[in-house]
């Protein structure tokens, strides 16, 4: 039996185990198919020992055969088995992949049940939201029409105001400009009859004009460093060329800055010279090349006019007009200040043939008495002024000067004998 085996194992090697006599050893670690093949084997070979007369070999071949077909009818029903459980994997996996498929759709189509309400939610709101736009826009558009209205009433209510206001300020203007224009004509009227000297106004200019006491006293101060002494008030004096002593002046030296800021001093000290709303005609003297004449700025008519009573051509493309007045002068080279201070006091914002005064053409025969009655006048107007500090003390120089000459006659003949000398010396 040992012998046999062995053989067996040798011819067919299907390893079968035996002990040292031979005899086949249960594997309890092989697989139950090897079990059952060495149980047949087993058992078919003892049926076959039993037979008797049978050969050996035959018998060997015999067994062999029968174990192949053993072996390969096991290794069928182990393929068949593998191939039952290969086909119930791939079922399982089949129907696994079948429901993980059903369940992506679900999930997809759930997706795109969801991307569909949410995009009909989307459109739903958009709907809502420019239905209320458009709701809005209307109530938008309705408020603006009738802000509009509204601001059209009230532009409507101001121009009317505006065209109220303009038609008063207009009537206010032109019974402003008849009163003027009817004080500017009494003015003239009165001015056409021009009056004597009073006895005062003849006395203080006499005081003066007789060339006594010190030259250099203040005969004129404001109290605000505007001051004008006896030299300066004696070049009134008929015959004399009207002129400034100021060392600037007389040394021919322009400072403009200094000259704004003694202009703006003078205005700082005085609150009213600011106060320019209600008036109409700002005048300002001017000295050049030792002549004088007057600039005047009308603030209601916007222009500005030159006030000169020579004949020479100045300023030719000065921005103001110039005024041409028939009293103009040709031969007068003396008295272009006091035509200053005659035009500042007479002019009234009429220029031309439409300006009426009493002065007179120089070829009238009383034309030099004028000039020196002018003069004298002037000259009492300056020194009795409310602004001149010193008023009293030239009041009474000039009463001494009469209890001095208390004779008329020899006064007067005094006085113009010291004029002819003064302006003698004046010319040299």
């Amino acid at each position: 039996m040992g012998r046999f085996l062995e053989r067996f194992n040798t011819e067919f090697q299907i390893g079968i185990r035996t002990d040292e006599f031979g005899r086949p050893v249960d594997d309890h670690a092989g697989p139950s198919i090897r079990q059952n093949v060495d149980e047949q084997v087993e058992n078919q070979f003892t049926e076959n020992v039993d037979v008797e007369g049978e050969n050996v070999d035959e018998q060997v071949e015999k067994q062999a055969r029968e174990e192949v077909a053993v072996k390969e009818a096991a290794a069928k029903e182990l393929a068949e088995k593998e191939d039952a459980e290969k086909a119930l994997k791939e079922a399982s996996a089949k129907e696994a992949a079948a429901k993980e498929l059903a369940k992506k759709e679900d999930a997809e189509e759930a997706v795109k049940e969801a991307v569909a309400k949410e995009a009909a939610a989307k459109e739903h709101a958009k709907k809502e939201d420019a239905q209320k736009g458009a709701e809005e826009e209307k109530e938008k558009v309705a408020k603006e029409e009738a802000k509009k209205k509204q601001e059209a009433e009230k532009y409507q209510e101001a121009l009317k105001l505006k065209a109220e206001q303009e038609r008063a300020q207009k009537e206010a203007e032109k019974e402003l400009n008849e009163k003027r224009k009817a004080a500017a004509k009494e003015l003239n009227e009165k001015r056409s009859k021009e009056k004597a000297l009073t006895e005062d106004e003849r006395l203080l200019a006499y005081s003066l004009f007789s060339m006594e006491g010190d030259i250099l006293d203040n005969v004129f101060d404001d109290g605000k460093g505007t001051t004008v002494p006896r030299i300066t008030m004696q070049l009134l004096s008929p015959g004399v060329l009207i002129d400034s002593l100021h060392p600037e002046i007389q040394n021919g030296k322009k400072n403009l800055n200094k000259q704004i800021e003694t202009l703006m001093g003078i205005l700082n000290k005085d609150e009213t010279s600011f106060k320019l709303r209600d008036v109409k005609l700002v005048f300002f003297p001017i000295i050049a090349h030792k002549h004088y004449y007057v600039i005047v700025f009308d603030l209601d008519k916007g222009h500005a006019v030159i006030l000169d009573n020579t004949l020479q051509k100045m300023m030719k493309d000065a921005p103001a007009k110039i005024s041409k007045m028939k009293w103009r002068t040709k031969e007068n080279k003396i008295d272009c200040g006091l035509y200053m201070m005659m035009h500042m006091e007479m002019f009234e914002g009429e220029i031309g043939l439409k300006w009426k005064t009493n002065i007179l053409d120089e070829r009238n025969r009383q034309y030099a008495e004028q000039i020196k009655r002018m003069r004298m006048r002037y000259t009492s107007k300056i020194l009795l002024h409310d602004a001149n500090k010193n008023t009293k003390m030239m009041s009474d120089f000039a009463i001494k000067f009469d209890e001095e000459h208390n004779d008329k006659e020899e006064q007067k003949k005094m006085v113009e004998e010291a004029m002819i000398r003064k302006a003698s010396e004046e010319k040299h």
